[in-house]
């Protein structure tokens, strides 16, 4: 579990408040700083003002796509750009592709269990720490390793859903 020193900032981007709403206030019991965005549009400004370390983004959304979000979002990002993590209800090949195409890091398909994907945040927030230097290919090998549905020790009990 994320400790407050060094929790990662997430922004969460999904057309569906509830779901965004959710997501947030789960990541927020583990100890994550966590802001939310229901448009492409809404989470470039965040995204801008903000500087957060990971992006989970819903591929699937009217106006401006996770897609095109990404594109832009990578056009205009600095040096450090954030992790992005499409969720999506979208399980093709070929959604997969375009995505990491456009620049996404990890793609995870709709439901994700909620114990994986805090795993999966955990271990990036290890790769992440100031003490530890990293590289996205070493990201990639450490992510891949998270099994779908890690123990989490010492970790409140999820919500509900």
């Amino acid at each position: 579990m994320a400790n407050a020193s060094s929790a990662l900032s997430i922004l969460v981007v999904d057309d569906s408040r509830d779901t965004a709403e959710s997501t947030a206030e789960m990541l927020s019991l583990y100890g994550y700083t966590v802001k939310i965005a229901v448009s492409g549009k809404q989470a470039l400004r965040l995204a801008a003002a903000r500087s957060p370390d990971v992006i989970l983004l819903d591929i699937a959304m009217p106006e401006m796509d996770g897609c095109e979000m990404v594109r832009r979002l990578i056009a205009k990002a600095d040096a450090k750009r954030p992790f992005l993590v499409a969720v999506t209800g979208r399980e093709g090949e070929d959604d997969r592709q375009r995505a990491m195409q456009a620049g996404v890091d990890l793609y995870l398909v709709k439901p994700v269990e909620p114990a994986a994907l805090i795993g999966m945040l955990d271990r990036l927030n290890r790769f992440l720490a100031p003490s530890i230097p990293t590289t996205k290919s070493k990201l990639h090998t450490a992510l891949s390793t998270v099994p779908s549905a890690p123990h989490v020790e010492n970790a409140p009990a999820l919500p509900d859903q």
